[in-house]
């Protein structure tokens, strides 16, 4: 049961992280604003859902979390590397989280 709690936790992290960095870190500001510019001169209802789930903070966590759950749950591939990764990424979530909640 501590294994599947820490793997939740671990993938919640993860996905706040990966969440916050695709929808609103500075660092992606220039590769964002060209998508969203290529994604603009595109019709269709798939092109939309796209655009939306880009600048939706909700949509694309929800999105994250279950990917990375996958990735943690029930590997595809056998990387030995992955648990490396999603370390990572959690402990990046886990600063940021600590960050906000530590504005005025």
């Amino acid at each position: 049961m501590t294994d599947v709690l820490a793997a939740v936790v671990v993938a919640g992290f993860a996905a706040w992280r990966v969440t916050r960095l695709v929808v609103q870190d500075s660092i992606l500001d220039p590769p964002r604003q060209r998508w969203r510019q290529w994604l603009a001169g595109r019709d269709g209802y798939g092109w939309y859902l796209l655009e939306e789930l880009q600048s939706c903070q909700f949509c694309l966590g929800v999105h994250a979390a279950w990917v990375l759950w996958m990735v943690l749950a029930a590997p595809l591939v056998d990387v030995p590397w992955r648990g490396d990764v999603l370390a990572i990424a959690a402990a990046a979530g886990v600063q940021a989280a600590i960050h906000e909640a530590a504005k005025p």
